[in-house]
Order: C-alpha cells, then structure tokens, then sequence
C-alpha cells in the first residue's frame, strides 16, 4: 500500500514549504539597539541577497529530499559549503545519507555539534581528491586496481577551549583514511556547516523519532491486509474448482481454462467451489488502516479530501488546527535548522564578499533573526483574530449608535499591527 508513502512526502512538502518557501523571504535580521537606518537597509539588503542566493542554488531539491528523512528517520544532516561564484551558485547544499552518518553533543547540552561520515570513494577517486596525501597503498590502488573501494573518515567537530583564533577556525575538520589511520586533510570551519535538526529526541540520546514511528504498527498491517485481499481477489477472478479422481480425469494434471477441454466420466466431476470471503469485511478495515495513516501524519488535515466551499470561518479555523499540530515541532525546527541554515549562509556571503562592508555600528555584534515564513506568520493569526472580533464589535456598536468605544481604538495603529502579524510587505 502507498498510503504511507503519499503521506509522507504531503507532510514533508508541507514542512518544507512552510518553513522556507521560495516565493518569499522567510526570514530578516536585526541588531538590538541599533536603530540608525544606514545599518537597517544593509541588513535588509543582504537578508534579501542571502535569500535569492539560498533559492538559486541546489536549496528546495535538496531541502524537500531532506524533509522526507526528517519525517521518516526524525532527523537529517544538511552540508551547506561555498559554491562556485563564476557559475552563479554561492552555495551548494548535500544531503548526507544517515546511514554513513554518526552524531555526538560534545557539550552535553543535547544538541548536535559532532557529526562524522564515511566516504566510500574509488582508489582513483581518493587519489584525485587527496593527492599524494594517501597512503602509498591507495596510490598503489589507483593504478592497479582503480574501481577498488576506500573509506575515507570526515570528522567535523568543535574544537577544545584554548584553540589559537590567529591560526585555526572553531569548527575543525579532519579526512583520515580509515585502513591505514593516515590523515589525509585538515581543515576548518567558521560555522558549523552540517544542519541536523531533529523531530523528537530520544532521551540521553542526539539521535531521534520520526513520526512514521507512529504510524509504522498501521502501516504494516495495511500491507498483511492488501496481501490477503489480493490472494483473494485472484480466488475470485480465477476461480477454484473440486475434482473427483474418477479414473478419467486426472486432478493433478488437468488445467482449466478458456477454450480448453477437461475430459470427465460425468458432468459432476468437475465442479466450482465458492471461496468463504467476504471482501466487505477487507475494505471497511482498509479504509480505517489508511484513514489512521492519513491522520498519524496529518495529511487528512494538510491535504483535505474535495467538498463543498469552505467559509472563511472554516478556513480559518482549519488554519488554527495545522498551527496547533505543527506548532510543537516549529520551535524546534526554529533553533536547529532555520538559524542554522541562515548563520552559515550568510557567513559565506559575507566572507565572498557579496554583501560588502557591514556599518561600522553593527560590527561585532549579534543579529537577531527573525522569520516571516507560513508557519511563523500563523502562530501570529491569534492576533490578527481577536483584532477582527473587536473590531467587528465595535463596528456593531457604531450600528447601534453607541458612542464612546470607537474613541477608545487606535485604528491607524491597528492597520500596521495587522499589516506586520499577516507579513504584508511594508
């Protein structure tokens, strides 16, 4: 059955466009105390440029890949490293299998800060990549038996406290060769450039839960089921037949079908059996299998069934469900994978020197991100919600000639409150 299937790439879709979509900017950055408007347009200028060069790049393949091992596994690991200015690409993002991946939290603060992989490259392609850095066996390799296979170790890691700024970068980078332990690179990082945000931790653990966890008991009987009904179903088309072994008709032998002649002593001989099924009973408990699948995750919600219009009430309010189940993972999805994403982008813009200068009152600073995605302006409808109840409250009181409320309603600063909660460009 493809249920499952249909319904985890709906949700990853749905994440994943609701996160970071690509006709929109999903996130701006802010210094606090810095209100001067020479630093205000160079922040939203280069917000704007790291976004156009996020979406110019490999980012919606490689983000929508990611999401489908984010529902499934509950994590990912995302690479994010410089592109090719020349071609027109600043960035280019990897999806790392999880397989090859081990993870670690050097600080015991639960979150992801180690990350190792394996690489399984050709002699010829180690060579290539290493040079002479390989041990001799491997050079041998690549001349004898080049389609031989080499695992290479990439460690990235945070370095220890006392690391010297002047000659290394924070997040330290090693490529070992794992036969022969030679190390083959050493390199480092300004930010951490793996992305591994997580669906629900497993306790004492970096690893995580995807909700497909859930719905996998489900899954797995929807396919013992399929399996029965198709056993069936070819009972019922093909039909089953008894046979008396009469001396003439031979039931080991014989083979019914069109324009086929059984010879029979009698007529009885050969006779149809009806098979004790009843394919009701199968499609009821189908329906209730993939109804549970659907709902596990949330496509019944995300991707309604066809019906009658909907009010604006009723859009409304299924806008309020999808928040109220998607809202726990936002938080998360927030702090481990969009800040993340925008950190490293916009630290390689600005070392490739595309956004210029940053003003001299913001450097060395912090920046506060902020994000305007679907997801981040729907934890604000509340708002703009009770704001249309009030106001549709006074309105009826202005109807009923009640004086003094309206007094008492800033609606110029309404109108920009509301404009900011829905993200309408300013």
């Amino acid at each position: 059955a493809s249920t499952l299937k249909r319904s985890v790439r709906m949700l990853a879709a749905a994440l994943f466009s609701g996160l970071t979509p690509a006709n929109s900017r999903w996130f701006s950055q802010s210094i606090i105390n810095v209100e001067d408007s020479a630093s205000k347009k160079w922040l939203d200028e280069s917000s704007n440029t790291v976004w156009l060069n996020i979406h110019n790049c490999n980012f919606d393949t490689a983000g929508y890949e990611s999401f489908i091992d984010y529902v499934i596994a509950g994590m990912f690991a995302m690479y994010i490293e410089p592109g090719k200015i020349t071609t027109g690409k600043l960035y280019n993002f990897s999806l790392w299998p999880l397989p090859s991946c081990y993870f670690s939290d050097s600080t015991g603060k639960g979150s992801v800060d180690t990350v190792y992989r394996v690489l399984n490259l050709t002699a010829e392609q180690a060579v290539s990549e290493y040079g002479d850095k390989c041990s001799p066996k491997t050079q041998k390799r690549a001349t004898d038996k080049p389609d031989e296979q080499v695992q290479v170790l990439h460690c990235i890691y945070p370095r220890a406290a006392g690391y010297n700024p002047a000659t290394e970068l924070p997040i330290a980078s090693s490529h070992i060769e794992v036969e022969t332990k030679k190390s083959l690179r050493e390199k480092g990082y300004e930010e951490m450039p793996v992305v591994v945000p997580r669906w629900m931790p497993i306790p004492d653990s970096v690893y995580s839960l995807g909700i497909v966890d859930d719905a996998l008991p489900d899954h797995l009987t929807l396919n013992e089921l399929v399996m029965f009904v198709l056993q069936n179903a070819d009972l019922a088309i093909a039909g089953m037949w008894g046979a008396i072994d009469d001396g003439i008709l031979n039931p080991k032998t014989v083979k019914v079908g069109a324009r086929k002649i059984v010879p029979m002593a009698y007529k009885d001989a050969l006779f149809p059996l009806q098979p004790a099924t009843k394919f009701d009973v199968a499609a009821l408990q189908k329906a209730d299998l993939q109804s549970q699948i659907k709902a596990t995750l949330l496509s019944d919600q995300l991707h309604p069934e066809q019906g009658p219009q909907m009010t604006a009430t009723e859009v409304h309010m299924r806008a309020q469900i999808i928040r109220q189940l998607l809202g726990p993972m936002y938080g998360r999805l927030q702090s481990e994978y969009m800040v993340q994403v925008v950190n490293r982008c916009f630290g390689i813009a600005y070392r490739a020197g595309v956004l210029g200068e940053a003003p001299e009152s913001i450097r060395g600073k912090v920046s506060n991100i902020s994000f305007q995605s679907p997801l981040a302006r729907a934890q604000k409808l509340d708002d703009v919600a009770a704001m249309d109840r009030h106001e549709g409250a006074l309105l009826n009181e202005m109807k009923l000639q009640i004086t003094g409320p309206m007094d008492t309603y800033d609606w110029d600063a309404a109108a920009r409150e509301r404009s900011e909660l829905l993200g309408v460009p300013s």
